[in-house]
């Protein structure tokens, strides 16, 4: 028990870190770049496909599993013109950080 303890404080750790790095980048886009460029940004990546739910009965308890497909790069869905540095720090971090998540 103490060392799933241990393991998920680790997550945690991890994802608190790559969270705050993803939240500073994206606030240094929003004041650099403006929000309208960030929505625009935002429409233009697309939807999340490859998050799979399944749920299984155990002794009518409903278990859910959650897995998501591995992304061996991470794909930019935006292009570069009028973006900056800490866009793709931000989208890098929140792309990591969604996996961390759903693991």
């Amino acid at each position: 028990m103490l060392s799933l303890i241990n393991r998920a404080e680790e997550i945690q750790a991890n994802i608190d870190k790559v969270f705050s790095t993803a939240y500073k980048a994206l606030q240094h886009a929003n004041i650099s770049l403006g929000i309208s460029t960030l929505q625009q940004v935002g429409n233009a990546v697309p939807e999340e496909d490859g998050i799979e739910l399944k749920s299984r009965s155990n002794m009518d308890v409903e278990i859910s599993t959650v897995n998501i497909k591995e992304q061996e790069n991470i794909k930019v869905n935006y292009g570069f013109f009028r973006t900056n540095y800490f866009l793709d720090i931000a989208y890098e971090n929140l792309t990591r950080l969604k996996c961390f998540v759903l693991k």
